[in-house]
């Protein structure tokens, strides 16, 4: 996938010093600022290695896989991409046979999957509603697979939640209507976090695997469209407008309440 310069130097406030001087470098010896550039360009990115994976011939990244796949990496070595994208979660499991219940070992995530499920229309529950589920896992009371009933609960919660979601099974695009709020809360143990919703990748397309993004970005007065060189004051109109196209949806810690009764304000992103 092209990356725009201009995009590029969005992303890059997110990454280390090393690979924020590659994308500059990259993006100043293109010398048009909208002029487009492969990742395999970047000049001297502390994972070059990685990102000329991504140019390979024949192969194309969209923005969630181009996300991810920068960010894979990023997550082994505690970088500062790492840390503003990932929680920790952690679940207990109980065999519905033998009635068995184990405690699973707490894991840092990067990729929250919430489901567009038509009966949970609220985001605070689809998060919630996320955490149980029943899975087929081996059982070493019943000494077979059998079904478990597991449970799990947010430890800690990332600066920046992003919201998406791709059937594996099919290529064809889940059109569900996702409400999405402006703001919302979450807790984790004792911590407590409030979000604002600050940007929004849009698809227009049938297909995941063709069409064409645009970004939407929310500012204190105003809600703006971006597509390609086309800017657009959706304001009035943005909730039905991105409910049916979004694609990737970015929140950013404001306020945050830790179990000491501490409240912190945080600067918004973006």
């Amino acid at each position: 996938m092209n990356w725009l310069a201009k995009e590029a130097g969005e992303l890059c406030r997110h990454l280390p010093q090393e690979d924020k001087d590659g994308f500059k470098e990259t993006s100043k010896k293109q010398g048009t600022k909208d002029k487009e550039f492969q990742p395999g360009q970047i000049k001297n990115p502390s994972k070059k290695e990685h990102l000329n994976d991504m140019n390979k011939k024949g192969r194309q990244y969209d923005i969630h896989e181009s996300l991810t796949s920068l960010s894979s990496v990023s997550l082994s070595d505690n970088s500062k991409i790492a840390n503003h994208f990932s929680g920790l979660h952690q679940y207990d499991k109980t065999c519905l046979d033998c009635y068995k219940r184990e405690n699973v070992h707490a894991k840092k995530f990067f990729s929250f999957f919430i489901p567009l499920d038509e009966d949970i229309t609220n985001l605070v529950d689809s998060i919630y509603d996320s955490l149980t589920d029943v899975v087929e896992m081996f059982c070493e009371i019943c000494n077979k697979q059998t079904h478990h009933f597991r449970n799990g609960y947010l430890l800690e919660l990332p600066t920046t939640f992003k919201r998406f979601q791709i059937d594996e099974d099919q290529r064809e695009k889940n059109h569900a209507k996702v409400s999405l709020p402006r703001h919302f809360s979450l807790s984790a143990g004792e911590n407590y976090r409030s979000y604002n919703l600050i940007s929004c990748a849009l698809h227009y397309g049938k297909r995941i695997d063709c069409g064409h993004y645009t970004a939407v970005v929310f500012d204190d007065n105003s809600v703006l469209e971006i597509n390609d060189t086309v800017i657009k004051d959706v304001s009035s109109y943005w909730e039905n407008y991105v409910a049916s196209t979004v694609y990737v949806a970015f929140y950013s810690v404001i306020k945050e309440t830790t179990n000491d009764g501490m409240t912190t304000f945080k600067k918004q992103q973006g």
